[in-house]
């Protein structure tokens, strides 16, 4: 059965987003850690140094996102390639044939995945990312607090726009596109129905405590027995099985 189409999804104003979010950032070398929650907060209101014109949401995330340059680009033997048969994925990495749409997802799977790079680093909790414009989102949504995008059913709100279109879909259409290949049960978002089929029908428990040993079969668990047993915040885990994606 075919989705229904999604409804429009209404942004605020643009002159309330020059409110919320940083106009310009401090230059950063690849290897140097993010602009400080305070620094960055201090850029939102203290900045107005670019102006777009009109309504461009977009003019705005793609001037924040190129003010400081990317990661030289990697030349060695992972040049691109076209993978044959599928001309929306044409640059495929040489190591493990992956296909991607464009050529700087290429570079980030090559630099993230085989060669272990991730040189931006959040200055708040120091996880690190691959890209500069993903470190600074995540700053934004998680230390920030930011949620710009807004469901035009219900006004609750969220930082991406992708979270927002997985609201509509579940919460508003009740679109539930994955079912239990076990017991026919149907999820909004296949990462729930791969969670039910792994818990309720293979039995499984990934999350292993690395003080006594014991399983359980989500990570909740796995704290309260942490902190109840053994009196600490959660442990480095052993997963007995690794989980799909």
């Amino acid at each position: 059965m075919s989705a229904s189409p999604l409804p429009p999804v209404r942004l605020p104003p643009f002159h309330s987003l020059t409110n919320q979010l940083p106009l310009t950032l401090p230059p950063m070398q690849p290897s140097t850690r993010l602009p400080s929650v305070q620094s960055l907060y201090s850029e939102v209101h203290r900045s107005r140094s670019y102006h777009p014109t009109g309504n461009n949401h977009d003019a705005l995330i793609s001037h924040i996102r190129n003010f400081a340059p990317q990661p030289p680009a990697i030349r060695d033997s992972t040049e691109l390639v076209a993978q044959p048969g599928d001309v929306s994925r044409p640059h495929a990495c040489k190591m493990c044939l992956s296909t991607f749409r464009r050529r700087d997802n290429l570079m980030a799977h090559i630099r993230a995945q085989h060669k272990g790079e991730r040189p931006f680093e959040c200055s708040v909790c120091g996880y690190r990312f691959i890209k500069k414009d993903h470190a600074v989102k995540h700053l934004r949504v998680v230390h920030l607090k930011e949620r710009p995008h807004v469901c035009t059913h219900c006004n609750s709100r969220f930082g991406q726009r992708s979270d927002l279109n997985k609201h509509v879909r579940s919460v508003h259409l009740r679109i539930k596109p994955f079912a239990c290949e076990h017991c026919g049960i149907k999820f909004s978002h296949r990462g729930n129905q791969i969670r039910h089929q792994q818990v309720v029908h293979e039995k499984r428990k990934p999350f292993a405590c690395a003080v006594c040993h014991a399983s359980f079969a989500e990570k909740s668990n796995l704290v309260k027995h942490c902190q109840a047993v053994h009196r600490t915040s959660l442990p480095p885990t052993s997963p007995t099985s690794s989980r799909r994606h």
